[in-house]
């Protein structure tokens, strides 16, 4: 080794460079971990999501009276459809049971897919226009507005006012 090539890995490895070295290495090790945490986080929301959608199928599947009963009434003027509750029986119920897990599934899928970045991605603007067309059905209004307190406040600043996170409006394209 000549005198040069030491002086210059003495110089490299001085106290001095070795804390800069070790910060660049550290932060670069922070920003991949920050990266995969993100990444693991959303592909377990959106599996998590998945999983309830097949619920949400499998229980028109297993209930398909139930099922059968909330889409006749999707264009039906039915409001105030579920204050008589308590007279009409275990169908009732079920549907209510029913367009409560829905909405569940619809405030998760908004949670799910409007974080920061997400909101304005093709994924994000497609959960938007599935949620917001779901409540096109009076039933979805009518129970929602009976539990809107129950709910996440940007999901219901998103129903409302079509307010998105972070202030922006919802436009359909």
């Amino acid at each position: 080794m000549n005198d040069a090539s030491s002086a210059m890995a003495v110089c490299l490895f001085s106290p001095d460079h070795t804390t800069a070295l070790a910060t660049v290495a550290a932060t670069l090790v922070a920003a991949a971990a920050l990266y995969f945490a993100r990444w693991y986080y959303v592909s377990e929301q959106m599996g998590r999501l998945h999983n309830r959608l097949l619920e949400l199928n499998k229980m028109a599947v297993e209930h398909p009276q139930v099922a059968k009963d909330f889409f006749d009434l999707q264009h039906a003027p039915v409001q105030g459809y579920f204050s008589g509750a308590a007279k009409r029986g275990r169908r009732l119920y079920a549907l209510r049971g029913y367009v409560l897990f829905r909405l569940n599934v619809y405030e998760e899928a908004f949670c799910a897919t409007q974080g920061p970045y997400a909101s304005g991605t093709s994924r994000g603007k497609a959960w938007q226009h599935y949620i917001k067309k779901s409540f096109d059905h009076p039933l979805i209004q009518e129970m929602f507005a009976q539990t809107a307190d129950q709910f996440d406040e940007d999901f219901v600043r998103f129903i409302e006012r079509n307010e998105l996170p972070g202030g922006d409006l919802y436009r359909p394209d």
